[in-house]
């Protein structure tokens, strides 16, 4: 016999079976005698307890497979349930100062610009509603981010994405300022987004603003060669003490492989930055060192609005 061009003489072979398995053994002796036979008669008994052997590291390492398959999906369930909780609790975060505003306004506790704003609070109507859409994203983020990524992008015009940049800013803030675009006609092009997955994003982008930065802040949409570039801008507080913290931030994002970045407690930042590599949507952040500003960028590419004459 010739097993990978070296030939064997005088073999012999064993079948053991082992539950459902069967394991064979080759056996090749130098020379052909009456012994022979007798020889690996006494050798049976070696090569089935090898034989026990190998199924049992096989059946333990199905099992450590199957084991890990399980704790990989729990992790992952876990993660999701983290993401979910994370955006719950970014997109309450108004709701919750705008309660305890609403204590202090029947105190007469507050000032007469957050009075203005309590008084619009209590006369939308459209709270409930808010609120109801918000559990109804978790539910979707909760089964797992593919979810939101497998939705279908959709084709909306660059009025309709300055719209939603500026329903999720006024969301958090009163100041319509902050919002600057740089777009002479925002009917001239559009872009192809998934809407969805943007309003996670901007959502996280901008209660990181909230809470990291301070009322120096700013969002400005402009037009870059083939880009719609969107640049979420906050002045950072206590810069000089941050800093070293904040540029090991930095270069962990902007790396290919930012796994490193769940690690840091930066777990809404590497949310955003997870679905938008999934998508391969340019996408980067930066210190701006002169003006002590954190920059987080965003580049959609830009269609032509085909009913738009040239």
């Amino acid at each position: 016999m010739t097993i990978d061009n070296i030939k064997y003489q005088n073999c012999y072979w064993l079948n053991h079976k082992v539950q459902n398995k069967d394991y064979y053994f080759m056996i090749s002796l130098k020379k052909e005698n009456v012994f022979n036979e007798s020889l690996i008669s006494n050798l049976r008994p070696i090569f089935e307890y090898i034989a026990r052997i190998f199924f049992m590291s096989n059946s333990l390492i199905e099992v450590n497979n199957h084991n890990q398959k399980i704790i990989k999906q729990k992790v992952a369930y876990v993660f999701d349930a983290q993401n979910a909780l994370h955006f719950v609790k970014n997109k309450l975060s108004p709701v919750t100062a705008t309660i305890g505003l609403i204590d202090r306004y029947f105190k007469q506790e507050i000032n007469s610009e957050q009075k203005k704003y309590i008084e619009g609070r209590l006369k939308n109507n459209n709270n409930s509603n808010e609120i109801k859409g918000i559990i109804k994203k978790a539910e979707i983020l909760i089964k797992g981010v593919d979810n939101i990524i497998d939705e279908n992008d959709e084709i909306i015009s660059l009025k309709t994405l300055v719209d939603d940049i500026r329903k999720h800013w006024y969301f958090h803030f009163n100041n319509i300022d902050d919002v600057i675009i740089n777009i002479d006609d925002l009917s001239d092009f559009d872009i192809e987004i998934n809407q969805m997955m943007f309003d996670f994003v901007f959502t996280d982008i901008i209660e990181n603003i909230n809470k990291y930065g301070t009322h120096v802040r700013k969002v400005e949409i402009s037009i870059q060669e083939d880009f719609v570039t969107i640049k979420f801008v906050n002045e950072i507080k206590d810069f000089e003490r941050n800093k070293l913290d904040l540029d090991e931030i930095v270069s962990l994002y902007n790396l290919k492989d930012n796994d490193e970045i769940y690690s840091r407690k930066t777990h809404g930042l590497s949310f955003i930055r997870r679905l938008l590599r999934k998508k391969n949507i340019n996408n980067r952040i930066f210190i701006d060192q002169e003006n002590k500003t954190f920059n987080n960028e965003i580049k959609i590419k830009k269609l032509r609005n085909e009913n738009i004459s040239v």
